[in-house]
């Protein structure tokens, strides 16, 4: 069964590749993700959630990032990781760093573009931000559990099918997702 659950992973998400690839090439869908499917009026944080779920994310990294889906012979057990610790991650460690840089985000801002980012080791968070924004556009592959096993789904390049304005509500909504329990 585990196997199997993979599979029907790794088939939505080429249907939805697909899917968004054939919009594209319409004359009806010529503009990019966030003008087409996600309302304008909608706050980057809505937005972000709005196209981490309609990308596909979710499938991967579990509704609102908690992780936990199957990933076969993933070295992390087996399960694609969570994503709603992205801001910890990124060196936003307590809850007032974390409201300052989710602040900026909101704003539009790129943490790594913002001068004088007032939380601690801001060099550090703007490395990580620029990071997290690579890791999206570019993809990267997965490390295998059992070196002599099949190959884990990896992480896909977004590139094609998300703008940096896509990407960065994304990661907006992903920050606002971290907690200090």
């Amino acid at each position: 069964m585990s196997n199997f659950s993979w599979y029907i992973g790794a088939f939505v998400f080429l249907i939805l590749l697909l899917v968004f690839d054939a919009r594209k090439g319409s004359p009806a869908y010529t503009a990019t993700m966030d003008t087409m499917t996600v309302p304008l009026s909608t706050d980057t944080v809505e937005r972000g959630k709005i196209l981490y779920e309609e990308t596909g994310c979710s499938g991967c990294h579990g509704v609102a990032g908690t992780g936990g889906i199957h990933n076969f012979n993933y070295i992390q057990d087996e399960k694609s990781p969570p994503l709603n610790n992205v801001a910890w991650k990124m060196f936003l460690r307590d809850e007032e760093s974390l409201e300052v840089a989710l602040s900026v985000l909101k704003s539009g801002e790129a943490l790594d573009e913002v001068q004088d980012l007032d939380v601690p080791r801001a060099a550090v968070v703007a490395v990580q931000y620029t990071n997290v924004v690579n890791k999206i556009k570019n993809g990267s592959s997965a490390q295998k559990l059992d070196p002599d096993g099949a190959e884990p789904a990896p992480m896909p390049s977004w590139s094609k099918l998300l703008n940096d304005k896509d990407i960065h509500n994304i990661i907006t909504y992903l920050v606002s997702q971290q907690t200090f329990e």
